[in-house]
């Protein structure tokens, strides 16, 4: 659990599943989600609405996100892997682990999505101070 930021005895929901575009029947990554137990009432709502987990976080227990530190790497599919997005195995893959923070400093999730390099696209706008 050290690498969501939990340590030993902590309890943490975890969510998995596969995520397409609207239009498209195709994978568009694997997510598994780890939610604090603080959190975790959440758990009955995901797939009956739309909202991202977080922001159902914020919702439920008004629990404001602070920051949200992002790490994005390079992994290559294993064969499981491989079979859910429907690539080969051994295809790059780009993996996007999200931890958000409250403000109360704590991590009240962490979300680990894995995409086939061609389905992954990352745009970022970066600003000046005013």
């Amino acid at each position: 659990m050290s690498q969501i930021g939990g340590s030993v005895g902590q309890s943490w929901l975890r969510i998995e599943g596969l995520r397409s575009a609207d239009e498209d029947t195709v994978p568009l990554c694997r997510t598994v989600v780890y939610v604090h137990a603080d959190s975790a009432g959440v758990g009955r709502l995901v797939g009956r609405r739309k909202s991202a987990s977080h922001e159902l976080i914020e919702d439920l227990y008004a629990e404001k996100i602070g920051d949200v530190e992002q790490t994005i790497r390079a992994d290559v599919a294993s064969a499981a892997v491989g079979r859910e997005l429907e690539v080969d195995s051994g295809t790059v893959l780009v993996e996007n682990e999200r931890a958000y923070r409250a403000t109360s400093r704590k991590i009240a999730e962490v979300a680990v999505s894995r995409f086939a390099f061609n389905r992954f696209t990352l745009a970022i706008r970066l600003r000046g101070a005013p």
